[in-house]
């Protein structure tokens, strides 16, 4: 069984005054919410079930189940005082279920075909990035597995927030999620913080996409930006 697990329960400050009334997964791009290109991309890769972690105007969401087949919602009730390793935690027992996709659901999917790939280790989706960059990147080791998980660095793969993981790297996840969860200062964890701190037990790798395949915006240039992108395909 193949599952994903959609994390969309944050206020999305970052594209604030947008998300003051709408959260990001549902802001739309030439009349497309972002998360539904992600769902479409999903149901198109076959995964068995989708289930959305929610939060933040978590009634918005729901109209997503009539919509689309597969689809379970999973509510985050500390959506507003801890970050998203809650929304993991909430939902460690699908995650437990069988082999996972873990995705932020404010990306936009340009190109389904990158989920085609029959994914047989850990790893995260990634595209290379030459010179210097301040985003999400990993230290690699020969082999192209992930070393460190941290912020900012030059030639190096950069993080897209999709990542996958087998059943037993899924309990593996888990196992760590229900370790790092309600230690001091957990309230500030990402999920990714979590698994790069246990990246011996877990063991992840770097799966290299094409940049062109998805977007992924945090200000209301960048949304206008990617609406020039769709009209003039």
């Amino acid at each position: 069984m193949e599952n994903a697990i959609l994390l969309a329960s944050g206020k999305g400050t970052r594209m604030y005054p947008l998300t003051e009334t709408i959260p990001k997964p549902l802001i739309k791009a030439c009349g497309k919410p972002f998360i539904e290109t992600l769902i479409e991309g999903l149901l198109y890769r076959g995964v068995d079930n989708i289930y959305i972690v929610i939060g933040y105007r978590k009634e918005q969401f729901l109209y997503l189940a009539d919509k689309y087949e597969r689809i379970t919602f999973i509510e985050n009730t500390k959506y507003m005082t801890e970050n998203n390793i809650s929304s993991v935690y909430a939902a460690r027992e699908q995650l437990r279920s069988g082999s996972c996709l873990i995705c932020d659901s404010d990306l936009f999917i340009l190109d389904r075909t990158m989920f085609d790939a029959k994914l047989t280790e850990n790893c995260y989706y990634t595209k290379y990035v030459a010179g210097p960059t301040s985003d999400w990147v990993f230290d690699t080791d020969e082999t192209k597995h992930i070393t460190c998980i941290k912020h900012g660095g030059h030639d190096q793969y950069q993080m897209i927030a999709i990542a996958y993981f087998t059943h037993k790297g899924a309990n593996d996840l888990a196992d760590a999620i229900e370790y790092e969860y309600g230690r001091p200062g957990y309230e500030d964890l990402l999920w990714d913080n979590v698994c790069g701190r246990h990246l011996q037990e877990i063991g992840v790798g770097v799966y290299e996409i094409s940049g062109e395949q998805l977007e992924e915006c945090d200000t209301q240039e960048e949304l206008d930006a990617l609406e020039r992108r769709l009209r003039n395909q």
